[in-house]
């Protein structure tokens, strides 16, 4: 995804201070030195204070380092810290409800994207279903599970004749855009709408910016890794390692 992140700017404080020293006279110069001094330590102070008094939040979800090329190893980013994957409930392609512990038993392939993506989404979709391809029968036990980030123009319809081009077992889902946004944060998820340079943001169309992470989850529930543009090999890979896994 392209985030956009921007450095934090000087407070009017930090402002006021760096222009007053500079205009002030040299004989004051040193005792704005010590009242600066003394009012950064009682800030950092202040900082200890309050984040000592905050309750604790969970960790976020992050990927870990990338596994070896060990042939029993998974060849996708470890999920850190493990844990349970975030259940949620959205409306699948045919209307009818679909929470993730429906798919409990199956090994679940979590993707966040929109049907309009023109590069992303459908590379990553047909990368899925070739690797499920690659398993044979195997591939009933697994899920591709498509979460829209784009609610407003994502109906069931689209989203069903979406997902079934690339594999006829995958779910498509859709939910009010609050709801997408609790679950997209869940799972570390960051999408946002982008328009051209110039573009009327109220009349001229837009894309979706998201992250493009592929979430592995195993029949147990558990999150186990994220792929970063995986290939067919590294998908079928890694499912087959979860389902013999699960197996024995």
């Amino acid at each position: 995804m392209n985030e956009h992140q921007t450095e934090p700017s000087s407070t009017d404080e930090e402002q006021a201070i760096f222009e007053t020293a500079t205009t002030a006279p040299r004989w004051l110069i040193p005792t704005l030195a010590v009242i600066a001094t003394f009012a950064g330590v009682a800030a950092l102070f202040a900082a200890r204070q309050m984040r000592s008094a905050m309750p604790p939040v969970e960790e976020p979800i992050r990927l870990g380092a990338e596994v070896t090329e060990d042939p029993n190893a998974l060849r996708g980013f470890q999920i850190r810290p493990e844990r349970p994957a975030p259940d949620f409930t959205l409306t699948d392609q045919f209307g009818e409800p679909f929470s993730l512990s429906d798919a409990r038993g199956k090994t679940v392939l979590l993707f966040f994207g929109f049907t309009q993506c023109p590069d992303i989404c459908p590379t990553t979709l047909l990368t899925l279903g070739q690797g499920l391809t690659q398993l044979g029968p195997a591939a009933e036990e697994v899920r591709i599970v498509f979460v829209s980030v784009d609610p407003e123009r994502d109906t069931p319809d689209k989203i069903g004749a979406y997902v079934k081009a690339f594999h006829e077992g995958a779910i498509g889902l859709r939910g009010e855009l609050a709801e997408i946004e609790a679950i997209a944060e869940d799972y570390g998820v960051r999408f946002e709408k982008e328009w051209a340079e110039g573009a009327d943001k109220d009349n001229d169309p837009y894309t979706m910016a998201h992250t493009a992470t592929v979430f592995l989850i195993d029949p147990f529930g558990q999150l186990r890794a994220g792929f970063l543009s995986p290939t067919p090999d590294d998908v079928a890979h890694d499912v087959t390692l979860i389902l013999e896994e699960s197996a024995g």
